[in-house]
């Protein structure tokens, strides 16, 4: 199943959660609004093992599946204090038109060893977010210092 296929499931499930959650009214009724999001996020991280103080890099693509455009698109990039972002390509995407994907991409740099957890997410007007699946980073213990 590819992951344009999993998403309505998933975004039917979580509309009827949120449906549940929202609250009975007097008559004992379910009361509820249903927003399917139109963003869909994907990342790719380029190691999942590295050194410290070794460049990385992670890149993230923003897909607005409505035939509408979306506007104030931005990806910003979540990570642990211990993975610095050392570049990072214009996460600001402005407007993103209907059916048309569009993306960023950070250098990033570990500075101490462990595991840690890098996600994105993208945001648009008026109130849309979408969040990547998560990715483990596995780093080793270097001499080297980030950049």
């Amino acid at each position: 199943m590819t992951q344009r296929h999993l998403i309505w499931p998933v975004a039917i499930g979580l509309a009827l959660l949120v449906a549940t959650a929202a609250g009975a009214d007097d008559g004992g009724r379910v009361v509820g609004t249903v927003r399917a999001s139109p963003l869909v996020i994907s990342m790719r991280v380029q190691a999942t093992e590295v050194r410290a103080g070794k460049l990385f890099a992670a890149e993230a693509l923003a897909t607005n599946i409505a035939t509408t455009p979306l506007a104030e698109v931005a990806l910003t990039l979540r990570a642990d204090a211990s993975i610095r972002i050392v570049r990072a390509t214009p996460t600001a995407l402005g407007t993103l038109n209907g059916h048309s994907t569009r993306g960023a991409a950070w250098a990033l740099c570990a500075t101490s060893p462990g595991n840690y957890v890098i996600f994105s997410r993208v945001t648009a007007a008026p109130d849309w977010v979408a969040e990547s699946e998560a990715r483990l980073v596995t780093v080793s213990g270097s001499r080297r210092n980030c950049p």
